[in-house]
């Protein structure tokens, strides 16, 4: 339904050590709602790794505005 109803553009992928949980996966899906149509909006997804050599953690090391310049 998604994929039919948005054009799903753009995937964050996350280091782990952001979250309290030791090991949890999550990633960020940016999309744009459309009408809904019979063929998927998506044509094309860029994918950006976050985890290359990063390491988070929420108190010695925690996530900073600047650390995402090169994405946005």
């Amino acid at each position: 339904k998604l994929l039919h109803e948005c054009d799903v553009h753009t995937l964050l992928r996350l280091p782990t050590g952001l979250f309290y949980a030791q090991g949890v996966k999550a990633n960020v899906i940016f999309f744009d709602r459309k009408p809904a149509s019979e063929t998927p909006w998506t044509k094309k997804l860029w994918i950006y790794d976050f985890r290359t050599n990063k390491d988070f953690t929420l108190k010695t090391n925690p996530l900073k505005r600047s650390d995402l310049d090169e994405f946005v």
